[in-house]
Formats: C-alpha cells, structure tokens, sequence
C-alpha cells in the first residue's frame, strides 16, 4: 500500500518537502492558493 503525502504551499519549501517524499515512494497531492 502506498502512502499518500498532502503537502499545502508551493513555496520553496513545499516543492522541496513534496519532491523529496515522492523521491521516497509516497504519493504526493502539492496544493497550492490560487488568487483570482
């Protein structure tokens, strides 16, 4: 079973975090705030 990963905040930190866990394995779902 894989594990799913939410990372909220596309920032430098949040890609990093999100790159780096699905280099793991993790699925990873990156959300980041839309203004419209």
């Amino acid at each position: 079973m894989t594990k799913h990963i939410i990372v909220i905040g596309g920032g430098l930190g949040g890609i990093s975090a999100a790159i780096r866990m699905a280099q793991s394995g993790y699925s990873v779902s990156l959300y980041e705030q839309i203004i419209i």
